[in-house]
């Protein structure tokens, strides 16, 4: 299912398009996923959704239909965080956000712009897994230069997505006490 949804430029002020494509009826979970990519992401963005929609999870695609040379990586970050804390503030406190873009280093550094938001920069399983287990990041950021320039590691995004969603916040006192200073920060 497609629909288009009108969001304010951030540049202009003026409205443009998003595209949200939800996935199918999920069963394997009970959240959302909000998923985004800037120019650079978009090599892979397709496969991401079809792997999304492969393993019957529900998720919404936001950003621009359209590739355009205006396009910025702060723009895509933005939109699937908003969508995120909508979500959250809708009573889904699950829900988690994909962002891909060249380095994963933009998207990461413009949605830890927003309260509440811990985006990790993941590039394996192990980091993944611990930056869930151990930060409870709720936005993943994927390099997607590293899946595209190494043939060794063209699908390795989906076993890091996966780690992503499926691995536990450990609530360890340490843990939840860091992250609750973070949740004080300005």
């Amino acid at each position: 299912m497609a629909e288009l949804v009108d969001a304010p430029d951030s540049k202009s002020g003026e409205i443009y398009l998003l595209r949200v494509r939800v996935s199918p009826s999920a069963p394997n979970l009970e959240f959302m996923i909000f998923l985004a990519a800037d120019h650079q992401g978009r090599a892979i963005l397709e496969d991401v959704a079809s792997f999304l929609s492969s393993e019957k999870l529900e998720f919404e695609e936001t950003g621009k239909e359209f590739y355009s040379l205006e396009d910025d990586y702060p723009d895509f970050a933005m939109s699937a965080v908003a969508r995120l804390l909508e979500a959250w503030q809708s009573g889904d406190t699950q829900a988690k956000a994909i962002l891909l873009c060249g380095s994963g280093q933009g998207m990461a550094i413009a949605a830890n712009r927003f309260r509440g938001i811990r985006a990790g920069l993941c590039w394996d399983i192990s980091e993944t897994e611990l930056s869930r287990s151990d930060d409870d990041i709720n936005v993943l950021c994927l390099p997607v230069r590293l899946f595209k320039e190494d043939g060794n590691n063209m699908d390795s995004w989906k076993d890091i997505i996966k780690a992503f969603l499926e691995t536990e916040f450990k609530k360890v006192p340490r843990y939840s006490r860091r992250i609750e200073k973070l949740d004080l920060l300005p």
